[in-house]
């Protein structure tokens, strides 16, 4: 009886080496040359933010002033960004009916997390 305990241990002691070996020749190698090889994801949204901070850079959009700019700073929300309405404290509202401020912080959120 102790020499079939034996050798069933000693047999599975024995796959799990190969299995091992199998592991660390052949699929190790050619996980680690996929993980130095990936490039890493865009996500929509991130390639949005990164459009719109293009945008701005390129017609020299003053971001920080949030009065500054609106109309400019309306057309990329909507244009770029694809906003239609932003939320506020009242709910959502158009962006066109939305006040200068609050088109300004938006736009400020937006370049800054496309600024990353």
């Amino acid at each position: 009886m102790e020499e079939n305990v034996t050798d069933v241990l000693a047999m599975e002691n024995y796959e799990r080496i190969l299995a091992d070996e199998i592991y660390f020749k052949k699929v190790k190698p050619r996980l680690d040359n996929q993980i130095k090889n990936a490039k890493p994801r865009k996500t929509k949204n991130e390639s949005l933010y990164q459009k719109l901070v293009m945008e701005a850079n390129r017609m020299k959009v003053d971001v920080d002033n949030i009065f500054a700019d609106t109309d400019t700073k309306k057309r990329h929300l909507r244009d770029i960004m694809g906003y239609k309405r932003l939320r506020d404290t009242e709910g959502s509202i158009p962006l066109d009916d939305c006040s200068d401020s609050r088109i300004g912080y938006v736009y400020r959120k937006a370049y800054y997390s496309g600024n990353k």
